[in-house]
């Protein structure tokens, strides 16, 4: 979180004038590394690492894609993944080894978050995911 609200900061502010999005890596190494993408959208190869965290115009929760990605990079044995705008961000992070059953608990919530229709289902999503070792945090700046 530290490093989020202040070296990711300024490009989250970034992100919401102008909408072109950031992503940040913390690699294998403890060195991080950030990118720009495009409007509304950022996608690379992802590299070996730890933690990863992407700057949203709008509100601090993951899109469907954004939980596709953290399930491969769970799988690559990455700790965390975020997203985050300049009033707060979104973390989901491992709290013990990434098994099949938080495997199935987060490609479900990736079902039910593509599948919402209205603001309130998407509530109904996150507050419904449970497992035993993917946890959500949030955090307001």
């Amino acid at each position: 979180m530290k490093f989020l609200g202040k070296v990711f900061m300024p490009y989250a502010m970034r992100t919401i004038n102008d909408g072109v999005e950031f992503i940040s890596f913390t690699l294998d190494t403890g060195e991080y590394v950030i990118f720009q993408g495009e409007e509304n959208r950022v996608s690379l190869p992802m590299p070996s690492g730890v933690t990863s965290a992407h700057t949203h115009p709008g509100v601090c929760l993951f899109s469907g894609q954004d939980l596709e990605t953290a399930d491969f990079l769970f799988i690559k044995g990455y700790v965390s993944v975020g997203v985050m705008n300049p009033e707060c961000a979104l973390l989901i992070y491992r709290d013990g080894p990434y098994t099949l059953e938080d495997r199935d608990a987060l490609l479900n919530l990736t079902k039910r978050v593509k599948s919402s229709k209205k603001l309130n289902d998407l509530v109904n999503a996150y507050l419904s995911f449970k497992t035993e070792n993917l946890k959500l945090m949030q955090h307001k700046f």
